[in-house]
C-alpha cells in the first residue's frame, strides 16, 4: 500500500528533549581519509540507493570535492565540516539520491516533521521545485541512474512520497544561502529509511533556467543537516487576546503572489501576535473561507541580529504563530503550510531599528489546492 502526501502545516517542533532520528545527519562521520570522497563507500550510515554517484564534500578534502570551493561552485557547510551533493535534474532523467536509516521505530499515528537544507550549486543552469523525500520499510539498491518511480518500487517496498507545495516562488534557486525543505507526515510505524532526491521525470519537473551558461540542463544541490523529529502542537498563549468579529471578505488576492501581513510586526526576539495582527489575520481567513479551494503558504522572516541558526528557528516560530492563529479561527491545517527563512531575505537594510522592524515580518502566498492536487496526481505516473 502506498500513500502520496503533500506538505502540510509545519507546526512548532519541541526538540528540547527530543533526539534527531536521522543517523549522521550532517555527514560528519565518514570512513575515509581526507583525500577521498566517494559517497557510497565512505559516508557512514548513508548510501546511494541507485548506481548513480552522489558526492561528499568537506573542508578537509584535498580534491574536487573540497569545501567551500569545489567542482560545482562555492558553498561553506551549513554546520560542521561536510555536506552531500546530488544531481536532482539531468539529461535523460539522470538522478542521484541519498538514503539513510531512521534510528528508532516511529510511533504509529504520531505526526513527525522531516527537514533538510539545500543550496543550489553555482554551476547549475536549472533550478527546480520538486525536491522530495521517500520513506520506506527497507533499504534498496537499483542498478539504474534515472528517477525512482512508483512502478520500479511497487514490488519492492512499502513507500510513500512527500512533495513540497507547488508554488512558483519556491523554486530552490538560492546559491548563497542554505534553504530548509520540510515535510510533515503521520507515521504508520513501518518507516525505517529516508531517501532524498527528485522523484519526478524531467517532463513533470518544474524547472527554470539560471544565468549559468553550460551545455547540459543540470540542477545540482548541496544538502546538509537532515533531521527527523516528532511533531507537537505549539503551546497555547498565556493570555488569549480578543479577536474582533471576523469581517466579510472585501479584498481580492492574486494567486502565487506574496502579500505582507502589515499589522504582523514582531518585537525583538518575540513571536507574540498583537490584537491588531490577529484582526488582520482574520480578514485573510474570511477570504479563505469564501474561497475553499485555496491553500495558504506562510513565510516568516527575521532581522540580522543573532546567529543564523537562532534566526532560522525564530522565523519558523513566527510563521507557526501565524499559522496557529488561522487554525484557531477555524481553518483546517491541511490548507496551510509554513516555512521560515531566518534573516536570509531582508527587504531593507538592518543597520537601523526601523529597518530591522521591517525585516521582522510574515508574508503569505495563496495557491489553488485543486491545481496542486491535479499536479500531484500527474506525478504518480511511472
Amino acid at each position: 500500500m502506498k500513500y502520496w502526501l503533500s506538505t502540510v502545516l509545519f507546526l512548532m517542533v519541541s526538540i528540547n528533549n527530543a533526539q534527531n532520528l536521522i543517523a549522521n545527519p550532517g555527514f560528519e562521520k565518514a570512513r575515509i581519509s581526507n583525500r577521498l570522497s566517494n559517497f557510497q563507500n565512505h559516508t557512514t550510515d548513508w548510501t546511494s540507493p541507485t548506481s548513480a554517484t552522489p558526492d561528499l564534500f568537506g573542508t578537509d578534502h584535498k580534491n574536487v570535492t573540497t569545501a567551500p570551493k569545489n567542482f560545482c561552485g562555492f558553498q561553506p557547510p551549513r554546520t560542521g565540516k561536510k555536506y552531500a551533493g546530488i544531481y536532482a535534474f539531468g539529461r535523460n532523467n539522470y538522478r542521484e539520491y541519498i538514503q539513510v536509516r531512521i534510528t528508532d521505530t516511529l510511533e504509529k499515528g504520531k505526526p513527525y516533521v522531516l527537514t533538510y537544507y539545500v543550496s543550489l550549486a553555482e554551476n547549475s543552469n536549472r533550478a527546480i521545485k520538486q525536491l522530495g523525500v521517500m520513506l520506506s520499510d527497507n533499504s534498496f539498491l537499483f542498478p539504474i541512474q534515472k528517477q525512482l518511480t512508483k512502478h520500479r518500487l511497487e514490488n519492492h517496498t512499502i513507500a510513500y512520497w512527500i512533495i513540497p507545495p507547488v508554488i512558483d516562488t519556491l523554486f530552490y534557486e538560492d546559491t548563497k544561502n542554505w534553504i530548509p525543505v520540510r515535510f510533515q507526515f503521520t507515521a504508520t510505524g513501518n518507516e525505517h529509511y529516508v531517501t532524498i532526491g527528485n522523484f519526478n521525470p524531467n517532463r513533470t519537473t518544474d524547472s527554470k533556467e539560471t544565468e549559468k551558461d553550460v551545455f547540459d540542463a543540470l540542477a545540482y544541490y548541496y544538502i546538509d543537516d537532515v533531521s527527523l523529529y516528532p511533531l507537537f502542537p505549539s503551546p497555547l498563549p498565556k493570555e488569549k487576546k480578543q479577536i474582533d468579529t471576523i469581517p466579510k471578505a472585501t479584498v481580492t488576492y492574486a494567486l502565487k503572489k506574496a502579500y505582507r501581513l502589515e499589522k504582523v510586526q514582531f518585537a525583538f526576539n518575540s513571536t507574540e501576535l498583537t490584537t491588531e495582527a490577529l484582526n488582520e489575520i482574520s480578514g485573510v481567513y474570511a477570504y479563505l473561507q469564501a474561497h475553499p479551494s485555496l491553500h495558504i503558504h506562510i513565510e516568516g522572516h527575521t532581522d540580522k541580529i543573532g546567529t543564523d541558526a537562532y534566526n532560522q528557528t525564530l522565523s519558523e516560530k513566527r510563521a507557526a504563530a501565524v499559522a496557529d492563529a488561522f487554525i484557531k479561527l477555524g481553518l483546517v491545517k491541511e490548507r496551510i503550510s509554513a516555512i521560515g527563512f531566518g534573516a536570509s531575505q531582508p527587504i531593507t537594510e538592518n543597520d537601523t531599528e526601523a529597518g530591522r522592524t521591517q525585516n521582522r515580518r510574515v508574508q503569505f502566498i495563496l495557491s489553488d489546492a485543486s491545481e496542486k492536487e491535479n499536479s500531484s496526481q500527474g506525478n504518480e505516473q511511472p
